[in-house]
């Protein structure tokens, strides 16, 4: 008698074994987020504009809730990981002690079940390029 997997619980296995391969961390004040697949971005905190929380309705079993880091106000992200991501807490905890982070947006993000965006930081106008 064989066994045969499920294609959708073999599928469920590997977003759960790549959810462990992304890697986030500090390296002074650039914040480096790694895929499973070796490349890598790089955001400097110096150019960061906003952060933003994108979740989905792929929980448990999938990357649900995304961190997205931008250098410009486009809506595509400079920068991302998943909450899972390995060292991510550490990025997470200095992201979150940006002056004016909204704390209430992060709760809100992180019970999320559904898709959503949750902007919870943005560069003040007097800190951002150009401004006076």
């Amino acid at each position: 008698m064989t066994f045969r997997v499920p294609t959708w619980l073999r599928r469920r296995a590997t977003a759960i074994r790549n959810r462990w391969r992304w890697q986030a961390r500090l390296e002074g004040d650039t914040i480096v987020a790694i895929r499973p697949e070796g490349d890598s971005y790089r955001m400097p905190l110096a150019d960061l504009q906003a952060v933003i929380i994108e979740t989905n309705d792929t929980g448990p079993f999938g990357d649900d809730c995304w961190w997205q880091l931008h250098r410009h106000a486009s809506s595509v992200p400079d920068c991302v990981f998943p909450q899972g991501a390995v060292g991510s807490d550490a990025v997470v905890q200095a992201l979150a002690g940006l002056p004016g982070f909204d704390h209430m947006a992060m709760l809100a993000a992180m019970g999320s079940t559904d898709n959503a965006r949750f902007p919870v930081w943005t560069r003040p106008l007097a800190g951002r390029p150009g401004a006076s």
